[in-house]
């Protein structure tokens, strides 16, 4: 019996400090090398209790979040674009033999975070500038999410991010009205959920950081159409930049009451419909780069109509000279042209306040010794 109280002993010291790994980050450990049925066989080289690494090696990867890990993530990364390119580059960070262990999910969400490549995403980048071939695979400290949290360009970017979630009200706004039935459309037009479920999906689609110029080119057009009959932007994203491929647009049209005796507020949709509809095309016949444009359209705040809102959806086309003859007379119809009004802005994601570290944040042993120092001095 001694050989096996001595590995029952040694398996419960392992247990122990994987318990106290846990308690320590909260989440469990993210080991790759350990791969299917080695997860539950204590007898297995690679088993480590309170640790995730692939379930199923020979189908899809499988995503294993505890509690406290899923409500990080989500947290971090709250919308649908940043939540499923993370599970999609750590699935392949996982598998590419790259990554020895991640002390816990939030450790490897930050490394994540501070990673960039070549187009300008987040990912698991190789540290210190090097390239993959040349490292080991990597370890990724404890304390590394706490770090990041610390960092005043981290801090800096969660600051400026409060303003975007002005975009996810809007986009609630009109899923409120698709999902319990109010969405009115003028007379003679018919309602597609088709249609509106595809301009919700790409009004959902801008990831954190650019949500903040949205909320605030929205913001502006409202306070712009108050002051004028008409106000048009568009925002239109740099070709280089992610997500460049859709450009949103909007638009405040004010009620101008001759039309009491000209059909009324009716008359007024329908118009400023077609409007809207001529301006989203106006601007993908203008950057042939876009796929596609989301347009919103609406009366000027306080305006003392009531109100409305139109959310559009047009894509990209091969445009014939006719399409374009077409086009340009209802713009000039409508006064288009004269009107738009582009933002091309290039946005970065982090204030410049300093550069995030790669490996720890928060500087290694030395570094913080002589940080703690300095501050004792002052």
């Amino acid at each position: 019996n001694q050989p096996a109280n001595r590995a029952g002993n040694s398996n419960l010291r392992k247990s122990q400090k994987s318990q106290i790994i846990r308690r320590r980050t909260g989440t469990l450990v993210v080991k790759p090398a350990l791969k299917g049925s080695a997860h539950i066989d204590p007898t297995h080289a690679d088993f480590a209790p309170f640790a995730i690494g692939d379930i199923d090696p020979e189908g899809d990867f499988v995503h294993v979040f505890d509690e406290v890990a899923l409500d990080i993530v989500m947290r971090e990364l709250d919308t649908i674009t940043d939540f499923t390119d993370y599970l999609d580059k750590r699935a392949s960070f996982l598998r590419s033999g790259r990554l020895a262990l991640a002390q816990g999910e939030e450790d490897l969400l930050a490394y994540y975070v501070i990673g960039m490549n070549e187009n300008g995403e987040h990912d698991f980048t190789p540290p210190d500038g090097k390239t993959w071939d040349q490292l080991s695979p990597v370890t990724i400290a404890p304390g590394t999410y706490t770090g990041l949290r610390n960092d005043d360009q981290f801090r800096a970017k969660k600051e400026l991010d409060q303003g975007s979630y002005f975009w996810d009200r809007l986009i609630d706004m009109f899923a409120d009205r698709v999902l319990d039935g109010t969405s009115v459309v003028p007379s003679g037009q018919n309602f597609s959920i088709s249609n509106a479920e595809i301009s919700l999906r790409n009004l959902a689609k801008p990831r954190r950081y650019l949500r903040r110029e949205l909320a605030r080119a929205f913001q502006e057009a409202l306070e712009e159409g108050k002051k004028s009959d008409r106000f048009m932007r568009a925002v239109v994203h740099p070709k280089d930049q992610p997500d460049s491929d859709t450009a949103f647009c909007f638009m405040t049209l004010k009620y101008p009451p001759y039309l009491d005796q000209m059909g009324g507020y009716q008359q007024y949709r329908v118009a400023r419909t077609e409007m809207l509809k001529a301006y989203a095309q106006l601007t993908l016949v203008n950057t042939p780069y876009l796929k596609r444009v989301v347009a919103v359209g609406l009366e000027p705040p306080g305006q003392g109509r009531g109100g409305s809102e139109d959310l559009l959806y047009a894509e990209q086309s091969n445009w014939t000279d006719d399409d374009v003859r077409e086009l340009t007379r209802v713009a000039n119809l409508f006064n288009i042209g004269n009107n738009m009004r582009s933002r091309t802005q290039r946005i970065s994601e982090f204030p410049a306040v300093r550069k995030a570290a790669r490996a720890n944040p928060s500087g290694n042993r030395k570094q913080r010794r002589a940080a703690a120092s300095r501050k004792r001095r002052d």
